[in-house]
């Protein structure tokens, strides 16, 4: 996958993901979501997840995949509100 280059210069490599993510996905999202079901929250809430897993590098810098709430917000830092908005729509299309 080719690196994408955000607005304001910051450079994400995507990660290639496998079978395996579907599942690490699920489960962050399980993590992260609070109960009550299925709503429009639960599908931008699902969006964030995907972009989450999706991100192996800011600027080189390799990313884990997160194992939990913390590590969702702790990869989300990297990024302005702007950077992750723009993020989005590039990663998950």
């Amino acid at each position: 996958m080719e690196d994408i280059t955000l607005s304001t210069g910051k450079i994400v490599t995507p990660r290639e993901k496998k079978g395996q993510h579907h599942f690490i996905e699920r489960r962050l999202l399980a993590t992260c979501m609070s109960e009550g079901g299925q709503n429009i929250g639960g599908i931008m809430s699902t969006v964030t997840i995907q972009t989450v897993v999706g991100v192996a590098a800011v600027n080189g810098e390799k990313m884990d995949v997160p194992e939990g709430l913390a590590g969702v917000l702790e990869l989300m830092s990297e990024f302005t509100y702007d950077e992750w908005n723009e993020l989005e729509t590039k990663i998950v299309a």
